[in-house]
């Protein structure tokens, strides 16, 4: 669906306009968020032996579009969407969170030991 908005936006069938944008956005974040949570699931999958806790894994990361039907098919998967969104997204958060701390501390560590500040 991305390919099929942007190609039209590019050939500039589709005009410049908030919707366009809009829709182009979240798609591709939509995007996103499906390849990082089928790298994911790949990645245990390749680790753990268990195929059951696979299945069971896979199952968690399938359940938003259930969650998010009116009404849902089981309302199971809406309880079980609002506790693995809010984990997950605070999970992202504090590895982005930490990950950019680490990369700052270290790039002002290197930076002052390879050329320490004479003045002060």
């Amino acid at each position: 669906m991305i390919g099929i908005v942007g190609w039209l936006f590019l050939d500039e069938v589709l005009g410049s306009s908030v919707p366009v944008l809009f829709s182009l956005l979240f798609l591709w974040v939509f995007e996103v968020q499906l390849l990082l949570q089928i790298i994911s699931i790949n990645r245990i999958a390749v680790v753990l032996d268990n195929r059951e806790l696979i299945r069971r894994l896979e199952a968690v990361f399938i359940i938003w579009i259930p969650a998010h039907l009116v009404p849902p098919p089981i309302p199971l998967f809406v309880t079980i969407n609002k506790y693995w969104d809010r984990t997950s997204k605070l999970l992202i958060l504090l590895v982005v969170d930490a990950s950019l701390n680490y990369f700052f501390l270290r790039t002002v560590s290197c930076t002052t030991t390879a050329s320490p500040n004479t003045r002060h």
